[in-house]
């Protein structure tokens, strides 16, 4: 059927952008349970909620999107400035 292959292609492109929001939020989460998390924005923003969710607020849910999704905008950003930065850094140096 015309037009398959684009689905297939982009099904494959949303699990990828779902595995780059979920996977590092999840291991943060890991890794505040057995309490060796670095300070990040993923760690802090958990702990907020938590404290959060004790006062009783009971959009814990939203919260937690909304910050996994920040979470995950701040890392592709930060990467896409580093691939940048390696592609870009040899051409500069070469040309002063």
């Amino acid at each position: 059927m015309p037009g398959a292959g684009f689905k297939r292609k982009a099904l494959e492109w949303r699990r990828t952008l779902e595995a780059t929001r979920d996977l590092p939020f999840e291991y943060t989460r890991r890794e505040m349970l057995t309490g060796t998390a670095q300070t990040s924005f993923s760690s802090l923003s958990l702990s907020e909620i938590e404290e959060q969710t004790e006062k009783g607020s009971n959009d814990r849910e939203y919260r937690e999107m909304v910050a996994r999704n920040v979470a995950a905008t701040l890392y592709t950003a930060g990467a896409d400035t580093v691939s940048a930065l390696r592609a870009y850094t040899p051409i500069y140096l070469i040309r002063t």
